[in-house]
């Protein structure tokens, strides 16, 4: 545990920093996006609801690109 913490203090250092803040920064809204998805009253089409997931998860990428890695 104390080298994931290590890795995520200066995470331009190593790989595993770098991947485990690009795995927080495309997970974190692609689910709560599908959650706010799933409990909506009124459904949307299927294809509209992974279109809507997959912007959220490319502007998470271009986040985790301009506040890590940048």
């Amino acid at each position: 545990m104390s080298i994931l913490m290590e890795s995520m203090q200066f995470p331009i250092d190593n790989l595993l920093g770098l991947f485990l803040y690009a795995l927080l920064f495309t997970l974190i809204p692609g689910v709560i996006v599908s959650l706010t998805f799933r409990f909506i009253p009124k459904r949307l089409p299927y294809m509209l609801q992974n279109v809507v997931v997959a912007v959220s998860v490319y502007l998470g990428i271009i986040l985790w690109w301009h506040f890590i890695v940048r």
